[in-house]
Order: structure tokens, then sequence, then C-alpha cells
């Protein structure tokens, strides 16, 4: 059994959208990030690579493992979206919860380190193009999310009339990757161990 680290960023995230709960979205939010994580967990047994532990931040969740190759790397960062995508179904019954599951696969799909998204594209170039190209993808990728998450975000705030919670969701995204690019140990390339 892995150690788990609670942070205090983590408890204020989660005791701030328990208290705001936009649209009733507390706990199905909740079960789809335990279902995503759980999708990761999975794959990394299927592959054989030790959970050593699970830190819950700020910026999400985060598995420290042991070491893989580049396929094991993209199976394991994609399985955690699969696993979203998988339980749409269960959307009908719980409307909430399939939402949530689409919103979180989605997000965690985009081409930003350290999301799934974004390891799975290292994992996928780094074999191909060196740390250098690599990066150099990774970055335009990252530049072209930002400016269209934000684009999307004040679009679905003002003339969707969503509120403030695209914005925060968009701050969100943004904010973990900076927390990536601040701390190596954060955001460790495909084929690194933590």
């Amino acid at each position: 059994m892995p150690a788990v680290d609670v942070g205090p960023g983590w408890v204020l995230l989660m005791a701030g959208l328990y208290y705001v709960n936009p649209l009733g979205c507390f706990w199905p939010l909740t079960a789809a990030m335990a279902c995503h994580e759980l999708g990761h967990c999975l794959a990394l047994a299927a592959c054989g690579v030790p959970v050593r532990r699970l830190r819950l931040e700020l910026g999400g969740a985060v598995l420290e493992t042991g070491p893989m190759d580049y396929r094991s790397e993209r199976i394991c960062a994609l399985a955690g979206p699969a696993m979203n995508l998988l339980l749409l179904p269960l959307g009908r019954r719980f409307p909430a919860f399939g939402v949530m599951c689409l919103v979180l696969a989605a997000f965690n799909l985009l081409p930003l380190l350290p999301l799934d998204g974004g390891r799975a594209l290292a994992a996928a170039l780094l074999p191909r193009l060196g740390q250098v190209r690599t990066r150099r993808v990774l970055g335009a990728a990252a530049a072209v999310c930002a400016a269209g998450l934000a684009g999307a975000a004040l679009y679905a705030a003002t003339a969707l009339g969503g509120g403030p919670w695209p914005v925060l969701a968009a701050g969100l995204a943004l904010l973990r990757t900076g927390f990536a690019l601040a701390r190596k140990d954060h955001c460790k390339w495909p084929g690194e161990t933590v």
C-alpha cells in the first residue's frame, strides 16, 4: 500500500469546492477523480510499476512511481482519462458524475505537463526527437493551450453565462502547469523517477 500525503493546498481546494459546491458537483467530481487515479494505479500494476506515494496538492494528485519505459509511461498516463471515459455510460443514471468524468478526461488530455496528455505526448516524442526538440514542441503546445483555455474560459464565463467557474477551472489548469515548470520533481520527464 503506497503512502498518501495530503498537502494543505489540497485541503483548502477541497474545502473551497465543498463550501461553494458549484452546480452540486462536489461529490460527483470527487468520485470522478478517485476513479481517474484508480485507472492510473490499475495500469501501473498491469505494467509492473510500483506506486510509492500518492501526493494530494493544490495542483492535483501526483503518483510517485518506480521507473518506466516510454511505452509504459504512455499507457499509464492515458489510463486515468480512459477510466473516466469508460465510466461515461454511468452518466445516464448519474448525470453529474458523467459530466465530471467527461470534464476530467478532457482536462487531463490537454498536452500540458504534468497533465496526462502532456506526459503521453512527451513519452511519444522523446525517443524520436530528443529532449531539446520535445521541450520546444511541448512549449508550443502549452502556449497554444494556455491561450485557447483562457479564451474558452472567458467566452464560457461571459457569453454562455457560466459565471466565474470556467475561469477558475482554467486558472487551476494553468496553475498546475506553472507548478510543474517551477518544480522539477513535480514534473519528471517520462522514464525518470521522482
